[in-house]
């Protein structure tokens, strides 16, 4: 067995600390992930540590169940993870599954994996597979209290296992998808599917912004982040041009370039339009709308010199207006790349921060 990252040799221990108190935010959690490289058939054995902190006595129950990473990567465990086709839960066997400590008492957990020959239809196994180990931990009943009366808060972490057959798998990547958000600052959302059979611990690239003469005017980085075979991530990035600083108005490429371990790059482009702006009136008594800060956002949009309610007011009445349409960069206040009443709702906030200040 080789194993990766904080795996160490068969029956390594590494300490996973729990405790810190009754305030919940005292909790003192150490999270461990084991990356095993092995083969099909082959056993191997590792353990990890749970360690009370805390100043009263604990009972442990301990279980194996199945986590995925969300489109955003968020982790979800057992129920909230669904149905998992390449689980490896039935892999794994934990002792002991209950347990009670003392404060500053330990316990070792033995965890040991069994690889099958094949899978339950006989296909060859390939590539990777993963479960996790959930400890859970709660107070003992302190008694002298009213049934009912008591509220139990448990403690509960994930120690994920992700097990790789060596040589075996495949990498395979695409981005799906690739759309733009507001202009102000510029915002790039991407989508990209692990469509190999083996983990990705490390997906990262740019975002190239490019005019019509192939002059790059910004690279945008898209920092690193792993994926599971047959999952989706979604990725959202943001230009560090300051706000009042949008890309000059003209016709513009966006460029997704992601690495993840295969032998070439994915990419994926998009065609950008930002238009000039032609601001006029929107009602017969009131002025072309102004930037009063110089943040590229018109919030003046009675162009009265002055931010009032009456400024959400005709932002909504002229909502659908092609003054306002053709020039929505100028009321995009939320920034998701077009105008609708949310704006007028943005607009709103603006005038009345949500701390009562001015602004």
């Amino acid at each position: 067995m080789k194993a990766k990252a904080l795996a160490a040799a068969a029956a390594a221990a590494v300490s996973v600390l729990l405790g810190g108190g009754i305030v919940v935010q005292a909790l003192r959690v150490s999270p461990v992930a084991f990356d095993i490289t092995t083969s099909a058939g082959a056993s191997s054995t590792f353990s990890f540590r749970a360690i009370n902190d805390e100043s009263q006595p604990l009972r442990f129950r301990v279980e194996v169940c199945d986590w995925v990473r969300d489109l955003y990567g968020t982790n979800l465990f057992c129920e909230a993870a669904g149905e998992v086709p390449r689980s490896a839960s039935a892999w794994i066997e934990v002792v002991p599954r209950q347990f009670r400590l003392e404060p500053d008492e330990a316990q070792d957990l033995r965890v040991t994996l069994r690889v099958p020959e094949a899978a339950p239809d006989g296909t060859p196994l390939e590539g990777s597979y993963w479960t996790a180990v959930m400890v859970e931990a709660v107070p003992e009943e302190a008694g002298g209290e009213p049934p009912g009366t008591e509220v139990v808060v448990k403690r509960r972490f994930g120690v994920k296992v992700l097990v790789t057959l060596a040589g075996t798998g495949r990498r395979d990547g695409q981005i799906l998808l690739l759309e733009r958000h507001g202009l102000n600052p510029l915002g790039v959302s991407l989508e990209f599917a692990n469509r190999g059979t083996l983990n990705l611990p490390s997906v990262s690239g740019r975002i190239e912004v490019r005019d019509v003469a192939g002059t790059v005017w910004e690279r945008i980085p898209v920092d690193p982040f792993p994926l599971l075979p047959g999952y989706v991530r979604r990725v959202t990035v943001q230009s560090a041009r300051p706000r009042g600083k949008r890309l000059p108005p003209g016709d513009y490429a966006l460029l997704a370039v992601l690495d993840y371990g295969g032998d070439v790059l994915v990419g994926a482009q998009l065609l950008l339009r930002v238009p000039e702006l032609r601001l006029v009136p929107l009602a017969a008594e009131a002025q072309t709308p102004q930037d009063l800060d110089g943040d590229g956002f018109y919030e003046d949009v009675t162009g009265d010199g002055s931010l009032t309610e009456d400024d959400p007011v005709l932002l909504g009445a002229a909502l659908e207006s092609e003054a306002v349409q053709q020039n929505w960069p100028a009321f995009d206040f939320d920034n998701d790349g077009d105008v609708d009443f949310d704006d007028v709702l943005a607009l709103d906030a603006l005038r009345n921060p949500p701390d009562g200040s001015d602004e």
